[in-house]
């Protein structure tokens, strides 16, 4: 394992690129991924399982502590990665869910072509005019750590929420969103 400080665009000698952003450190393996632990709960992505991600997501979120907005948070990230899995990663993936040092993470692959420009990847938001392309950039708004890890095999995002988050309460809708 490899401690990487989160923050830095790191371009990997396999031609997979990983941006992280904020100023934390968090364990990574030897090419900058952050590895699911063994007992992080799994779920398959695809078309007609997003709701039921969604509700999982709302679950897990609760067990480990989340309300409000950080729950929120947590199922419209996980809608968001789910989502442009399936719609841009192949149409399959998988979705792992866990709780490690006060954050719980959510972390998505998909077999797709990979990013055209992961270290760019939703830093803005997409024209008002447009129907599409705020995703990742809704996700970034959301999370605390975020990596993006690319190929032409695939891409892995995985997202970090606090679990006493700082962000304030809101009401939890997560229940309107299955």
């Amino acid at each position: 394992m490899t401690a990487w400080r989160l923050g830095n665009d790191t371009g990997m000698s396999d031609g997979r690129t990983r941006r992280v952003v904020t100023g934390r450190s968090v364990a990574s393996d030897d090419h900058g991924h952050i590895p699911h632990p063994t007992d992080a709960h799994s779920y398959p992505v695809e078309l007609s399982s997003l709701a039921a991600l969604r509700a999982a997501a709302a679950a897990e979120g609760r067990r480990y502590g989340l309300a409000g907005r950080p729950l929120n948070d947590l199922v419209l990230v996980a809608n968001e990665l789910a989502t442009n899995a399936v719609r841009h990663g192949g149409g399959t993936g998988r979705m792992w869910l866990w709780c490690r040092d006060g954050c719980v993470y959510c972390q998505v692959s998909d077999h797709g072509d990979g990013m055209r420009d992961p270290n760019h990847a939703g830093e803005h938001a997409s024209s008002t005019n447009a129907l599409t392309g705020r995703g990742l950039w809704l996700v970034r708004q959301m999370s605390d750590r975020l990596d993006i890890d690319s190929s032409s095999g695939g891409t892995t995002v995985t997202v970090a929420i606090p679990v006493h988050s700082v962000r304030g309460p809101a009401t939890d809708a997560s229940a309107s969103h299955k």
